[in-house]
């Protein structure tokens, strides 16, 4: 990889300034690049703060392989979304921490100081949701599998991340996110709102990390190298989604048997690979609907689909909406 730009907290302020769109003290606040920061990087950073916590939405176009260092941050219990894009995490006390689209997790840190890493990129994409300590055992206490841990760490003020692999994220989870950004309400009502998705989406998270847990069996745990060889799988899955892979062609590639890439792909990531092949599918889909003025017909073909009633079909399955109402 090709040397960071670095960029250390303190160095931070003239890349970014508070939109004069919205007003400090507002219940949204939105903060960009400035325009000296425009050939290095593009960026928007999006806040809406509720009682109990706060929802972030991070966009960001990077001309250059970027590293924030020595971050300081509070402590806090946050939920982490990678939708698009890459970034890597250099945790105090942790280790790396690298984040690929489309997978999410839940970490507590304490008075955290890391340094952030993103790579020549764009359309990033990021969601963290930063919500209080006890809510886990509020809400969640009869969950133990995931939740003793956690509490755990907070009670021992120990940094740690709920899941040892980046889960998949799942359609209901993006449809949450959706929702959270563009959630309809202002004042108490808005801060509710916010506040019952956190938990709609702590619970998609944990009953996600439950069901896997139970269908893992003793004596299944893939080696490093097998894990190694399932998430090398997973990124050639990510780049080449719109081209005709087959499981034959993707074992092949990797020196595999078809057995072997379909029982480990399953068992590290929850779902076949296949299954991670359409996930990409829709979203790009969704995304192409939001960003472009490309025909439904159009994206159809583009994802490999011999008729656009296919696509709507499928579209509309994945996400609980036809693709001409989801723009």
């Amino acid at each position: 990889m090709a040397m960071a730009y670095v960029i250390r907290q303190e160095d931070m302020h003239p890349f970014m300034r508070r939109s004069p769109v919205i007003t400090p003290g507002a219940a949204v606040q939105l903060y960009q690049a400035e325009e000296a920061a425009q050939p290095l990087l593009s960026l928007e950073l999006v806040h809406k703060p509720f009682e109990k916590g706060n929802l972030f939405r991070f966009s960001a176009s990077f001309a250059r392989n970027v590293m924030v260092q020595q971050l300081q941050d509070d402590t806090m219990l946050s939920m982490h979304f990678q939708l698009h894009g890459y970034s890597d995490a250099n945790i105090r006390h942790m280790g790396g921490w690298p984040f690929a689209a489309n997978t999410h997790n839940i970490m507590y840190l304490e008075t955290p100081q890391l340094d952030l890493l993103f790579p020549a990129q764009d359309k990033y994409r990021y969601f963290i949701i930063t919500l209080t300590a006890g809510v886990l055992q509020e809400k969640f206490a009869h969950i133990p599998a995931v939740i003793a841990p956690l509490c755990e760490a907070i009670h021992h003020q120990r940094p740690t991340r709920a899941f040892d692999q980046n889960l998949p994220m799942q359609p209901a989870m993006y449809q949450v996110l959706q929702d959270m950004y563009n959630n309809p309400f202002t004042g108490d009502w808005q801060s509710f709102y916010l506040e019952t998705k956190t938990m709609e989406m702590l619970a998609l998270q944990v009953g996600q990390y439950a069901a896997l847990s139970q269908d893992k069996q003793p004596g299944t745990a893939l080696s490093a190298r097998d894990t190694d060889t399932m998430h090398a799988i997973r990124a050639y899955a990510t780049a080449n989604f719109l081209e005709p892979l087959s499981l034959q062609g993707v074992a092949r590639s990797f020196a595999i048997n078809e057995y072997q890439l379909k029982k480990q792909f399953r068992s590290l990531f929850g779902q076949t690979l296949f299954q991670y092949i359409h996930q990409c599918k829709m979203i790009y889909a969704k995304e192409q609907l939001n960003a472009t003025d490309k025909q439904v017909s159009e994206i159809a073909y583009e994802l490999g689909y011999s008729h656009p009633s296919h696509f709507i079909s499928s579209f509309s399955k994945y996400f609980g909406v036809q693709p001409g109402k989801s723009r």
